[in-house]
């Protein structure tokens, strides 16, 4: 007879380990949302770092990885102080967000910076060149991850009012034939 309290005491100890894991991550991402409320100016490598964590972007560097894909500029270092325009490339980008024929064509931040305001993402007529606070940032990268939920950019070829059903009875009164 084999003895099962071994067995059941190792799988309980493994299920009971199991959301050890689970809970670190989200403690890291509750410190990092809290480092980045306190911040009045985010750095390159903050903003990659969050915004790749947001857009569920795998990797080890994300700021080397963010300037070879050129979604920051060429000579951004990671200490300095990101601007709106290079936060709106960089979301854009990471959230793989299509733009108008302008933004499509060239892919640079002016136009990304337009499209986000034309998107309502940026609210209001915001200097581009401004430094971007953790609370900005944190609230762009809400409105994008709000926005692709709801999948607005994708409009329906037919106005809502005529894709509802009609009613049976409206259907008789409209199609009958005398």
């Amino acid at each position: 007879m084999i003895n099962k309290t071994p067995l059941r005491a190792i799988l309980f100890f493994l299920c009971s380990l199991l959301p050890v894991p689970c809970s670190l991550l989200h403690a890291q991402t509750a410190d990092q949302i809290e480092t980045l409320l306190q911040t009045r100016a985010v750095t390159y490598e903050q903003a990659t770092n969050f915004v790749f964590l947001a857009a569920e972007i795998d990797q080890q560097n994300p700021f080397r990885y963010a300037q070879q894909e050129k979604w920051l500029a060429k000579n951004s270092m990671a200490r300095d102080q990101i601007n709106l325009k290079q936060v709106s490339l960089l979301i854009m980008q990471a959230f793989n967000i299509k733009g108008g024929p302008l933004y499509t064509i060239t892919k640079n931040s002016h136009y990304a910076y337009r499209e986000m305001v034309y998107q309502d993402i940026i609210q209001g007529r915001i200097d581009p060149g401004m430094t971007v606070s953790g609370e900005m940032l944190l609230f762009l990268v809400n409105r994008v991850l709000y926005r692709l939920d709801e999948n607005p950019w994708d409009l329906p070829i037919t106005p809502i009012a005529e894709m509802q059903e009609p009613y049976e009875d409206d259907y008789i009164l409209n199609n009958f034939e005398e």
